[in-house]
């Protein structure tokens, strides 16, 4: 699993008359809108926030990573086959770079907190690849099989370039790190029964929390070195059914969860108890947006987007659907 340079084209998607003009204002970050395979700035601040004109790309987007404040994402277009792009000038001319060795039909997109890194999923053949130096001349690892027992179910990217890919079956679970650079290495994590990760995030370059849907809880792992993780939040705290996990800060995380909708923000010392925010509709997904936001997300397909914004007064606000 060498990383190797990649030789790729760059082409210029807004040009002459049909130059996409420059976003003015507040831009909160921007958005994968799954009702028109297009990508769209998030305009404003949570409560006055609405979505702008869509990025001008020739093809449409399946799945997205993207770092509006670093002018970068990884898109995953709807050709057939998919490929994967390198996308800068998110606020104006908007310029495209094809990952050349990137296994087709890719189907999801991970990006660093920095996004100066990525990993890259095929679902179908359970393989990731990890794509370093993004901003300046991205270099794509060969594709690694891992060998996990059930289905990939969510991935953590670090600025460094290492990936923490979570997978389960029907019985248990396992994380695995695999790093850039350590091509070819596949480390196990964790394994255990009746296990179920639904998401990961990174807190440092060695502390990692990761969700657990079958127990309802959320685990740290103080370091990566084989030692058992902690269990930093459970039922008692409201965790029930969690299906995302960012981190505000590195000592600050939000866990989406289903079972009641909310949000769960709590302090990774435990020096503070948790804030549960009630959501108007259940989440299926979180993110992290440019500003001090959190996006609640329903990929805008039968719901809304929500704004909670975590360091202000926590209130939920949704997106207009426009």
């Amino acid at each position: 699993m060498s990383a190797r340079a990649l030789a790729f084209s760059t082409v210029v998607l807004c040009s002459g008359c049909c130059a996409q003009m420059s976003i003015h204002g507040v831009v909160s970050g921007y958005v994968l809108d799954g009702r028109s395979g297009t990508v769209r700035p998030v305009l404003g601040i949570p409560g006055a926030a609405y979505l702008g004109t869509a990025l001008s790309l020739p093809w449409g987007v399946t799945a997205l990573g993207i770092r509006g404040s670093r002018d970068i994402a990884v898109a995953i277009s709807q050709e057939q086959p998919r490929r994967a792009y390198v996308v800068h000038g998110l606020s104006g001319a908007a310029t495209a770079a094809r990952l050349e060795a990137i296994l087709p039909d890719s189907d999801r997109v991970f990006l660093s907190a920095d996004g100066s890194a990525a990993a890259i999923v095929s679902t179908s053949q359970q393989q990731v690849q990890i794509v370093t130096n993004l901003a300046s001349a991205p270099a794509v690892s060969d594709a690694l099989p891992l060998a996990l027992r059930g289905k990939i179910t969510t991935v953590a990217v670090s600025n460094s370039g290492c990936a923490l890919v979570a997978g389960a079956d029907d019985q248990s679970g396992q994380l695995v790190e695999i790093c850039a650079a350590n091509p070819g290495a596949v480390i196990p994590i964790f394994d255990r029964d009746a296990f179920r990760p639904t998401a990961v995030a990174w807190l440092s370059d060695q502390k990692v929390a990761v969700a657990d849907a079958a127990s309802n809880q959320v685990l740290l792992f103080a370091n990566l070195d084989g030692s058992a993780p902690t269990v930093l939040l459970d039922r008692s705290s409201g965790i029930d059914s969690p299906v995302g996990l960012v981190a505000v800060d590195s000592s600050t995380m939000a866990v989406a969860i289903t079972g009641g909708a909310a949000l769960v923000v709590a302090r990774t010392d435990g020096s503070r108890p948790p804030r549960i925010v009630a959501l108007p509709v259940a989440p299926s997904q979180l993110e992290a947006l440019d500003s001090p936001s959190i996006l609640v997300s329903n990929a805008l397909l039968d719901f809304p987007l929500l704004l909670v914004d975590v360091q202000q007064d926590y209130s939920a606000f949704f997106v207009p659907m426009n």
